[in-house]
């Protein structure tokens, strides 16, 4: 009887193993440098890689100029006296001089470093980056000779 079992045991164990064996093949998929695993040179990449690059060069050097500064703070010189009008989405940092805010009645002017609205006749605090929300004639009445950092369109009226 126990020879029996032993027989058995040995027969389910050698069983397992080949099942095992052919599960384990199959997981390790294709082998390199079939065609459903090519092998590919560096040059062959670095080929690739290049040609993207072209690609991408290419494509942001297409931009027009105004666009391609669109991410660049200009610094900007007002006098007092002057109001700097900005556009939507015009970002705005004061750096020294003295600004009140020209508002509208559909609210004011955004000072992300406070998270709050400046409304009308409000100061501008220096080194806050405040923008314009609407393109419904807010900015900044200068008071003194002013020097701001915009990012945007504006004008500057006299």
């Amino acid at each position: 009887m126990k020879r029996k079992l032993g027989h058995s045991i040995l027969i389910l164990l050698a069983f397992f193993i080949t099942a095992m064996f052919f599960d384990i093949s199959k997981a390790m998929g294709s082998n390199p440098g079939s065609n459903q695993d090519p092998l590919v040179s560096k040059s062959y990449v670095d080929g690739q890689i290049n040609a993207l690059m072209d690609l991408v060069g290419g494509l942001s050097q297409s931009k027009p100029k105004e666009e391609s500064n669109s991410m660049i703070y200009e610094v900007i010189e007002v006098s007092s006296g002057q109001t700097l009008m900005g556009a939507q989405g015009t970002e705005i940092i004061l750096r020294g001089g003295k600004g009140i805010a020209i508002t509208s009645p559909a609210g004011g002017l955004q000072d992300m470093t406070e998270g709050v609205d400046i409304i009308s006749g409000q100061s501008i605090p220096k080194y806050h980056l405040i923008i314009i929300p609407k393109d419904d004639g807010r900015g900044i009445y200068v008071e003194s000779d002013s020097y701001f950092m915009v990012r945007g369109k504006f004008d500057i009226i006299p």
